[in-house]
């Protein structure tokens, strides 16, 4: 059995008093993920605030939180503008009941709402320390949050964001961010079909003259700078999204597919890790 850290437990988790704690799982907002999300909210909303005499003294959110949360008011809830209130304890009010009480869905969109705000990059990494601290099984990386039930899928995931920050990936980086969000929603096989896609984009930039994933890790394998079984491995990936009717053609077979969140969660961590690896790999070719 593996030390324990105390610094991470209780002093009763640390002498099997209470049981230790375990990562949420998905769809799983606990009563603590949200205590920590709202204390972040109660501790940052206040800044830049200040008594506007328009309102009668009453202290309103300053300009930046004020311009995510009147876009908010318009753009989401489809609420007349003259009807949005930038007083303080109004966003403070509504912020903390919908963290604490609606579900985890309608809380995710409002947090990625705030990050992917121009003036609001700032909260990306507030948010994302208490859904560690919560042992949330979401991690958070380029404003999006994306299902990570292990902390090594979450570091997955954030190095395959890492590699694909030069421009020619920007494709892949676009089809990895959207199988995320599409799972995180409840589309598994829009997910399936978003991270093979995410693949696909970086070997077609490996071998811009490939017509399909097969041709460009043939690249790799000529050039001995991919392993026999690693490529079947990943052609074997890619062959299941084309064989599951409605995942990769959904409007040629008019088909459900035969997804579920578990395949979902598991192609998305499978895909990012081979991004990550193509890319790698593709260095050593001369």
């Amino acid at each position: 059995m593996s030390e324990i850290d105390r610094r991470a437990v209780t002093f009763r988790q640390a002498q099997g008093l209470e049981p230790l704690p375990q990562p949420l799982q998905l769809e799983d907002l606990s009563r603590e993920a949200r205590i920590l999300l709202w204390e972040k909210f109660d501790l940052l909303l206040p800044f830049g605030s200040y008594a506007d005499e328009s309102s009668g003294y009453d202290t309103v959110i300053g300009t930046e939180w004020n311009s995510v949360m009147r876009r908010w008011h318009v753009r989401k809830l489809l609420l007349p503008s003259d009807e949005y209130d930038r007083r303080l304890k109004t966003v403070s009010a509504y912020s903390k009941f919908l963290i604490l009480n609606r579900p985890y869905d309608e809380v995710f969109d409002y947090l990625t709402f705030i990050m992917r705000d121009e003036n609001m990059k700032v909260m990306e990494p507030h948010f994302a320390s208490s859904f560690a601290e919560a042992r949330m099984a979401y991690t958070i990386e380029d404003a999006t949050i994306f299902p990570a039930a292990t902390p090594e899928e979450g570091t997955s995931v954030r190095h395959a964001f890492e590699v694909l920050t030069a421009s020619e990936f920007g494709g892949a980086r676009s089809h990895l961010r959207l199988a995320g969000e599409l799972i995180s929603s409840g589309d598994w096989a829009g997910g399936v079909r978003e991270s093979i896609h995410a693949v696909e984009s970086v070997a077609k930039v490996i071998d811009p003259s490939a017509k399909t994933l097969s041709d460009a890790l043939k690249k790799l394998a000529n050039a001995n700078a991919m392993n026999p079984n690693l490529k079947r491995g990943l052609e074997a990936l890619y062959n299941y999204s084309s064989d599951e009717k409605g995942i990769r053609h959904a409007m040629v077979f008019n088909a459900q597919p035969n997804v579920d969140r578990a395949d979902a969660v598991y192609m998305f961590g499978a895909c990012a890790a081979f991004v990550s690896f193509l890319i790698a790999r593709s260095k050593t070719i001369t």
